[in-house]
């Protein structure tokens, strides 16, 4: 008789297989909220079948299969065809049986034969119990290298795995002809050597697919993680570029922002050219603002801002130094040309064609090899006075105004 202490040893190691199963079976995404009824049945039946097997004169082929439909029917109770769950549940079984049925053969080498071995429960247990150990150290090794690669079926090549499946359901009737001739044809000196060799096979060419399966996981899971590297790197020079643009550029107008645009008129200056300053403020603004709102003197800001774009050349610059203030850089010219050149543009865009507001604005010239502060003051200065003859043409036009 067997001892009750291999005996609970065989059920604590069946327990520990059952949570070990769904620990890898979880590590990699194979388990669902519809599986854990199977599972907990699947587990429960084989504590028992451990059990039944070991304590009765069951033959090992009624053994096995019995093993394999407690395995496998589950999944099919809950509707779960997946490649993946079924290669993953075969292996498992494949496993066992083949550790088993090595076991049984070395173990009747010289001891009778593998029918009368396979009755003894002591020899029993201690089969299952070393097929069993060696399924958890699977488990576990599967748990390590496997864990949170969350192999898909969307990503598994389909004809090479149903090729495998195939593989793995003639290594079934393998296991199930091989238990029946340890059965029938116990006496003859072959079949252990034929279980050890076959079950050997069987051993090393599932061995082979779970490394081969290893390596193309590792690669998915590589590719993954330099995808989304390179997508973060992508996001960050995007948001760098943001910020750099909008360091660079006026977020209203699109014109040059201040600091920036005063560092480009001071590397134009460096090049010790002809450059003229304009100083431009808009008219009316604050009046647009208060009697139409925001919003409106908003679109006026952007307006005159467009306009003045469309009439600059590459190389000349339009900075917003605040408010309704800008800045216009015109290298290359001197500033009666670029007066000529403001007053051409003031005209348009005070009558302007389309269906849009009138656009008033002063500006002041001044043109010299000085310093941007200089160029800067007295073009205000210019503008100042710009804005005072204007005025004083409107009250001599308009003396009640």
């Amino acid at each position: 008789m067997i001892q009750t202490e291999l005996f609970l040893l065989l059920i604590g190691v069946s327990a520990a297989q059952e949570i070990l199963r769904v620990k890898a079976m979880e590590s990699v995404g194979y388990l669902w909220k519809e599986h854990k009824s199977a599972l907990i049945f699947c587990g429960a039946a084989s504590l028992v079948w451990s059990g039944v097997t070991v304590l009765s004169e069951v033959p090992v082929y009624l053994s096995l299969l019995l093993y394999f439909l407690l395995r496998y029917l589950p999944y099919l109770r809950v509707h779960i065809n997946g490649k993946m769950i079924q290669t993953f549940s075969m292996i498992g079984y494949l496993h066992l049986s083949s550790f088993y049925l090595m076991f049984l053969g070395a173990a009747s080498i010289g001891r009778g034969s593998v029918r009368n071995i396979n009755l003894q429960s002591s020899v029993k247990a201690s089969g299952y119990l070393t097929a069993k150990i060696v399924l958890c150290i699977f488990y576990i090794i599967w748990i390590r290298y496997f864990s949170g690669k969350n192999v898909k079926e969307e990503h598994t090549d389909y004809k090479k795995s149903k090729i495998f499946l195939l593989f793995l359901w003639s290594c079934l009737v393998y296991e199930m002809i091989d238990s029946i001739l340890a059965s029938f044809f116990s006496d003859n000196v072959f079949v252990p050597a034929l279980m050890i060799s076959g079950n050997a096979l069987i051993l090393l060419l599932t061995f082979l697919f779970m490394r081969h399966n290893y390596l193309i996981v590792r690669e998915q899971y590589l590719e993954e993680r330099y995808r989304k590297m390179e997508e973060a790197k992508a996001r960050k020079l995007l948001r760098e570029e943001q910020m750099t643009r909008m360091a660079k550029t006026d977020s209203l107008t699109g014109a040059y922002a201040r600091g920036y645009g005063i560092e480009l008129l001071k590397s134009f200056l460096k090049q010790n050219k002809l450059l003229t300053a304009v100083y431009m403020d808009l008219d009316g603004l604050k009046e647009i603002n208060d009697s139409k709102g925001h919003s409106v003197g908003d679109v006026y800001l952007k307006t005159f801002a467009e306009e003045m774009k469309k009439n600059l050349k590459k190389d000349e610059l339009l900075i917003r130094f605040g408010g309704d203030e800008f800045l216009a850089v015109f290298p290359g010219i001197g500033s009666e040309e670029t007066k000529d050149k403001m007053e051409k543009i003031r005209r348009e865009m005070e009558h302007p064609e389309k269906d849009r507001l009138p656009i008033h604005f002063s500006f002041g010239a001044v043109s010299g090899q000085k310093t941007p502060e200089e160029l800067i003051k007295e073009a205000d200065q210019a503008m100042y006075s710009d804005k005072h003859n204007r005025k004083e043409e409107r009250d001599t036009v308009c003396p009640n105004n």
